[in-house]
């Protein structure tokens, strides 16, 4: 996680979740319920350098976060400034 204002929204940043600690669509949607629920987010932001594996992009959207676009050097990968893909889900896509 990188940024929280309780109330609005939370970036996470879910790299490690595409190596073999990968979550299950099922699971994580459960783990984002109890986040929303616990931390009173209305958006949760998922950011997805270009260079991670394309995996973590799958994930996203088969956890229902929807592709709202890419966002110039906004994030690091191996220490260097590259771009990433920007998802979200809605306080009412978690119910």
């Amino acid at each position: 996680m990188s940024h929280w204002e309780p109330g609005l929204t939370m970036r996470l940043h879910p790299i490690i979740w595409g190596k073999q600690y990968c979550l299950s669509p099922d699971f994580s949607k459960e783990v984002l319920r109890q986040i929303h629920k616990l931390c009173y987010t209305e958006r949760i932001e998922v950011m997805v350098p270009v260079e991670a594996p394309r995996s973590l992009n799958r994930w996203a959207l088969k956890v229902g976060f929807t592709f709202e676009g890419l966002l110039r050097k906004c994030s690091l990968w191996k220490h260097q400034p590259t771009d990433a893909n920007l998802y979200s889900l809605t306080a009412k896509e978690m119910e």
